[in-house]
């Protein structure tokens, strides 16, 4: 059975960005422990549809939130930076560094609008810096 998209575009995005950022091997695409120390990147799945530029052959289109967590702002906004520039035009149409697997293309990946969001944490403010991902696929 092939593997799923989803599932083949978080590896994809996982593998590109674990230990390539000061975030180092802190890159999640699942909830997050409370007991993981930051700074860490975070990817979740924001939304998903089929293109349905051809006939019986997958080819859908996701938007992922790729977000870095830090204790300030200007680590966070570095984190977010170094991902910004491992997955922008990394698709097989671009760059190339995104690699689907052995049942996905991953065509296209280009870094959409900007996520920032702070919050307080105890007596201290948490910082998320990022981006989200735009990820057209195809079917092998």
């Amino acid at each position: 059975m092939a593997v799923h998209p989803t599932v083949a575009a978080l590896t994809a995005i996982h593998s590109r960005l674990n230990n390539q950022t000061d975030a180092g091997n802190r890159v999640r695409s699942v909830k997050v422990p409370d007991t993981l120390a930051k700074p860490y990147l975070v990817i979740n799945k924001a939304t998903g549809t089929q293109r349905n530029f051809h006939t019986r052959k997958g080819d859908p289109s996701y938007l992922f939130d790729v977000k870095a967590v830090a204790n300030d702002v200007e680590t966070a906004l570095t984190i977010a930076q170094q991902a910004a520039e491992l997955l922008d035009d990394q698709g097989e149409q671009d760059l190339g560094g995104l690699s689907g697997g052995t049942d996905w293309h991953i065509l296209k990946a280009m870094v959409e609008g900007e996520i920032t969001q702070k919050y307080p944490v105890g007596t201290s403010t948490v910082y998320e810096e990022g981006f989200q991902l735009r990820v057209n696929m195809e079917a092998k």
